[in-house]
């Protein structure tokens, strides 16, 4: 199912990349930092109520009793406040490579509820490159994606004054836009049986290399995002994709009983985690977090893990149901030279075995994510 990966697909995120570094658009944004689209959606909705009622259309409630236009950036830590006369306000969360996190938005919802809050009533907007679109609620958030945005940015194109600076400068940030939406999806999947680190078999080579680390960052963002939409994330349940020692990982955790520590797994380099992260605070953290050398602190985070959790780090009997097929064993156990013995992890906080699994797919993961998501709901302390 690898046949998309052909000189075509490579000719094509090839000039991707080099349009856009072509764009000035694109490096004024510090390679499309999610500030600089806040900002710039700011400056641009700033102009007018006309303006921003063209851009924000599908997003206006009506509200007869606004009558104040105002665009406010980074307000109460929201990326944007806009305020269109007529209309209910209108607050937007940014997240470009990165997915929507539960926990920041309940947050947000908090504050926007408050009886003091001038914002009660709002229409929530998540703007994402890699999330769910078209008005899909999620957390009393409606969810759209950065290319919902083009039509109406076209349309206050068309209003400009032709050949003005402010018109050409909106054309290269809409074909920036337009950019970013064809690498996302060049990297999405066309089918669950391909595998999710394709490059091993199909070398990326994009010039400067950073963008062979964004590709493969925005390939994870993929995996994260199609979970989420198959198995929605709730107050107990968290998917996230990010960075550790420049490799990308996407990660599913589940609040186990206590409420304090967090079971999961996670993919990362083809290798794939049955993990714990512990509660870094509070009596528990004192009970595994003993003074003494860093090696002496790890054997008792893995300890108390291994006493508490130990059904966790069992393989499960869906390893056998993969198209892959697993090493045995399927856990490996840390070499001699790193200390030894069955666990791995070097954050204070994080413990897990792992196993070496180079072409996993999507389906193969999708199987793995149902099966440990069954296995907490029904309790791992050992």
């Amino acid at each position: 199912m690898q046949q998309r990966f052909t000189e075509e697909w490579q000719r094509k995120i090839h000039g991707v990349v080099e349009e856009l570094h072509r764009n000035p658009v694109f490096h004024m944004g510090l390679a499309s930092k999610e500030l600089f689209h806040s900002n710039f959606l700011g400056w641009l909705l700033d102009e007018s109520p006309e303006t921003a009622e063209i851009v924000l259309r599908k997003w206006l409630r009506p509200d007869k009793q606004q009558h104040k236009f105002l665009v406010k950036q980074e307000y109460k830590h929201l990326d944007l406040v806009v305020r269109v006369p007529g209309f209910a306000p209108v607050v937007i969360e940014n997240k470009l490579f990165k997915t929507l996190s539960p926990n920041q938005l309940l947050g947000y919802n908090d504050k926007l509820q408050q009886p003091e809050s001038e914002l009660q009533g709002s229409t929530r907007i998540a703007l994402t490159l890699l999330g769910p679109e078209n008005g899909q609620e999620y957390l009393g958030w409606s969810c759209h994606r950065f290319d919902e945005l083009v039509s109406p940015l076209e349309e206050v194109v068309r209003q400009m004054n032709s050949g003005s600076f402010e018109q050409q400068l909106l054309e290269r940030y809409i074909r920036v836009l337009g950019l970013l939406t064809e690498f996302r999806d060049l990297l999405d999947f066309q089918h669950e049986n391909e595998v999710i680190d394709f490059w091993l078999d199909y070398p990326l080579s994009l010039e400067p290399e950073k963008w062979n680390d964004y590709a493969k960052k925005v390939r994870y963002a993929n995996v994260a995002f199609s979970l989420q939409q198959a198995h929605p994330a709730s107050g107990d349940v968290t998917y996230r994709f990010d960075w550790s020692r420049t490799h990308p990982l996407v990660e599913c955790f589940f609040l186990e009983n206590s409420g304090e520590h967090e079971i999961g797994w996670q993919l990362q380099d083809s290798n794939f985690k049955a993990a714990v992260r512990l509660a870094t605070g509070g009596p528990t953290k004192r009970s595994y977090e003993k003074p003494g050398t860093p090696e002496n602190r790890r054997k008792a985070r893995e300890e108390f893990a291994n006493r508490h959790f130990s059904l966790w780090f069992q393989p499960l009997p869906e390893f056998h149901d993969l198209t892959v097929e697993a090493e045995s064993p399927i856990f490996r156990e840390r070499a001699s030279g790193s200390g030894g013995g069955l666990f791995y992890g070097y954050a204070p906080d994080f413990v897990d075995r792992r196993a070496n699994m180079p072409r996993l797919t999507f389906h193969d993961l999708a199987i793995l994510h149902g099966a440990y998501a069954r296995h907490a709901r029904f309790g791992v302390q050992g």
